[in-house]
């Protein structure tokens, strides 16, 4: 397999011009890389060449409950790398609220238009805690992540009865 993909490496890189870079309208385009990386596609697949404008740069904008969070300029055909910064929601008086992801483009892919991200949070149920006590037991319910747990506690209350 890996020669056969060699092989078929040696064959473009001999009979295509893909690695040169080319002039429409003015405009000069260079080979940035393949739609699909060829070596890991699973299926009979179109896989095309993917140039970007030299000289052109684009925004990747981040957003953050509907504010920019976060802007930067790259250069056409620059491959997509979030940001390390962790964006936060406030808490509600239910909700607690944890940065999960970025959602708009994918990362790894090719910028070559402006990018806009929304933050995507996870909401998590604030932790509540119930007592119920009877004179046998004490029950204690505790909510956690939307999740209930149960956790009984059994007290048991010995009395003597006195002798008279």
């Amino acid at each position: 397999e890996k020669m056969i993909l060699g092989k078929i490496g040696k064959f473009y890189e001999k009979n295509c011009l893909i690695e040169q870079s080319y002039v429409k309208d003015g405009k000069t385009f260079r080979f940035i890389g393949w739609s699909t990386n060829p070596q890991i596609a699973l299926q009979s697949e179109i896989i095309y060449a993917v140039y970007a404008e030299e000289g052109k740069t684009h925004k990747v904008q981040y957003y953050c409950n509907g504010s920019l969070f976060y802007e930067i300029e790259v250069p056409s055909g620059s491959k997509l790398t979030y940001i390390t910064d962790i964006p936060t929601r406030e808490a509600t008086g239910e909700w607690t609220y944890e940065f999960d992801s970025w959602v708009g483009q994918e990362e790894g892919t090719f910028v070559l238009s402006d990018v806009k991200l929304n933050a995507n949070f996870k909401e998590i149920q604030s932790h509540k805690t119930v007592s119920l006590f009877t004179t046998e037991q004490i029950i204690i319910l505790s909510v956690v992540a939307g999740v209930t747990l149960i956790g009984i506690s059994v007290v048991i209350l010995i009395a003597k009865k006195r002798k008279k």
